[in-house]
């Protein structure tokens, strides 16, 4: 049988064990909710609304940390979720895209060439973290296991990683809003 939740260190009390099975599911289905929002969004308003790089980051963390560094079933059918809708939001924002760039030929020309190119460099960038930090053991936690081997914390390596990924979104999301002048893409229920 699968594990779902990830198992504490000996240390810590069984009732703090209940924490993550409450707020895992809550924010992972507050993001996918997100996620649809702008997909839909992106095509309703011909206008994407997550920033191109932000979306590439996002989109290359779902996937390393959710195929290849997950063991618990639970986040692997979460980030296949949040993956599946990325990959509705990348084809929306290359079909779309385009007409936020007019100003810019060359990027309006190489849309899908860009997100592309970003994804490929986020996913090196997010592997070569993930590896870094399992390959040199940083933050090993006594009691904490990944796939029956002491080591490295995994979830404080997502939680640092996902952080990243996180801040990118925000500050590109602020900036976009700022020299677009509008806010096509997204609405305040996404917000």
């Amino acid at each position: 049988m699968p594990t779902f939740y990830e198992v504490p260190p000996p240390h810590v009390p069984e009732f703090w064990t209940t924490i993550p099975k409450i707020t895992f599911p809550v924010g992972a289905w507050l993001w996918v909710l997100s996620y649809i929002l702008l997909a839909r969004e992106t095509f309703r308003s011909k206008s994407y609304g997550m920033p191109i790089f932000a979306m590439a980051n996002n989109f290359a963390w779902e996937i390393i940390y959710g195929f290849f560094y997950q063991d618990l079933l639970s986040k692997q059918i979460v980030s296949t979720i949040w993956a599946i809708v990325d990959a509705i939001m990348a084809y929306g924002t290359v079909k779309y895209g385009r007409n936020e760039w007019k100003h810019t030929p060359i990027v309006e020309r190489n849309l899908g060439k860009i997100i592309i190119a970003f994804l490929a460099w986020c996913l090196w960038g997010h592997w070569a973290f993930m590896n870094w930090y399992l390959n040199y053991n940083i933050a090993h936690k006594k009691g904490k296991f990944y796939l029956g081997v002491e080591g490295p914390d995994q979830t404080e390596l997502k939680w640092w990683s996902g952080e990243i990924a996180q801040m990118t979104l925000s500050v590109t999301s602020l900036m976009q809003l700022i020299m677009r002048q509008h806010t096509g893409g997204v609405t305040w229920a996404i917000w």
